[in-house]
């Protein structure tokens, strides 16, 4: 099937590209969404859950069902979750 070849090459590609810059493991944002979903997939699948690394950053407008599903799928994946509000730095930036 089509999308299958095209899940195939993301994940050769990226285990590629990480293998090739030496990198150890990979952080990437979490949001919730299909899109974050579908890349924290794709990184597990290429590196092992293992060398995945998610985090959230929520904000005060960011909903819990967001949250939720974003450490939801992490879990899924096997991937380490974090979580970093970045309230305070918007904030901060915003009183700037």
């Amino acid at each position: 099937e089509k999308q299958e070849a095209i899940y195939r090459t993301l994940t050769l590609g990226l285990r590629d590209y990480v293998s090739k810059n030496g990198f150890q493991d990979v952080l990437l944002g979490l949001s919730g969404g299909l899109d974050s979903a579908l890349v924290a997939a794709i990184a597990a699948d290429a590196l092992g859950p293992e060398r995945v690394v998610t985090l959230m950053l929520p904000a005060e407008w960011t909903g819990q069902e967001s949250r939720g599903l974003a450490e939801e799928m992490a879990e899924r994946v096997g991937c380490r979750y974090g979580s970093v509000p970045v309230s305070p730095i918007t904030q901060a930036l915003e009183a700037a």
